[in-house]
């Protein structure tokens, strides 16, 4: 019996970033980031210096990276003797190769293969060393690069690791770890600056029985049209997760509820041209605006998720809002 094709979509699955790029910046204010507890960084250095570091903007750690540089070609040249700092430079080299970019790595290493070999010519008398003091610059100049290709290449591996642990396989959408941390800071940012946020539910109706009659690589054809959909009809600032089995979730920073009804509205009619002649496909969705925050991300998504049941419970195939002072908080849940 040949494969059943029978998903009708209406918008064309466009080449896509292998891991959704939609965190949002935040942080705190420009004092702030340098005045992280001591303390904090002598229990743990490694962590605290690497979160340090990931805090500050390209331009902090440029600047901070050209003024070690300075320092240490200044120790480096006043001194009498030589006392090895070159394998000094390495330090801010990987700084800007690791947080910055490759090419300003190399970069980076041109200039401190100049100043090494300017520090190491003023000690010299004669002109007779000046060859091997070239020689030497040049030898620490592709040492200084071939610790700048190891870096890159080791960033490209981390990143791809991070992404496998971030996305899910089938969609390429974010798994649900990933979108439960990025919904914890997002609930941590707008309580601090009293913004509102829409998280929404999304459950395909009926998916076992496309599986059961159809076969599961229809069903896995749903779920890709479905992460299809959202990509394109969220906005760019919104983030999409698939959280397992047919279950999506949407999170819409910064979005009231009139605002997340355009935005789910123009989702749900899209969803809808999703069709199958021996299937009857339908989603429910339920979403949730928070002008008062939940207590953590785990309550977020459960609001979301009894608010999506409630739409299944109207006849599936629905659309439903609820804002958060409408639903009981945890504790009164428990009760």
């Amino acid at each position: 019996m040949p494969p059943q094709q029978f998903f009708l979509v209406s918008v064309q699955e466009q080449p896509i970033d292998s891991a959704p790029e939609c965190w949002i910046k935040r942080g705190p204010a420009f004092l702030s980031r340098f005045t992280h507890p001591f303390a904090s960084i002598m229990k743990q250095p490694r962590r605290s210096i690497t979160h340090f570091l990931r805090q500050q903007s390209n331009w902090q750690l440029g600047l901070g990276s050209a003024l070690m540089l300075g320092a240490i070609w200044g120790v480096d040249y006043w001194l009498k003797v030589d006392l090895g700092l070159s394998i000094l430079y390495v330090l801010p080299i990987a700084a800007i190769a690791w947080y910055l970019k490759p090419k300003l790595g190399y970069g980076a290493s041109l200039l401190s293969a100049v100043l090494w070999f300017a520090a190491e010519i003023h000690r010299v008398s004669t002109s007779d060393m000046v060859p091997f003091l070239v020689w030497n610059a040049a030898v620490r100049l592709a040492f200084f690069g071939l610790v700048v290709t190891l870096l890159a290449e080791l960033k490209a591996a981390y990143r791809q690791e991070q992404r496998l642990a971030n996305t899910d396989f089938l969609t390429t959408l974010l798994n649900r770890r990933a979108f439960t941390e990025m919904l914890e800071q997002e609930i941590q940012r707008s309580r601090r600056y009293e913004l509102p946020f829409t998280l929404a539910y999304l459950d395909v109706d009926n998916f076992k029985q496309v599986n059961d009659r159809l076969g599961h690589a229809a069903g896995d054809r749903l779920l890709k049209d479905v992460a299809v959909v959202l990509r394109q009809q969220l906005r760019t600032t919104d983030c999409q997760a698939r959280l397992g089995g047919d279950e999506f979730a949407m999170l819409l920073p910064q979005t009231e509820q009139q605002q997340a009804t355009i935005v789910l509205q123009r989702v749900f009619a899209v969803l809808s041209q999703l069709h199958s002649d021996q299937v009857l496909i339908g989603f429910s969705i339920g979403a949730v605006t928070f002008a008062s925050m939940p207590d953590d991300a785990s309550h977020a998504l459960s609001m979301a998720d009894k608010v999506m049941y409630s739409a299944k419970g109207q006849g599936k195939n629905q659309f439903v809002q609820a804002a958060f002072e409408q639903l009981p908080s945890r504790e009164s849940e428990a009760n």
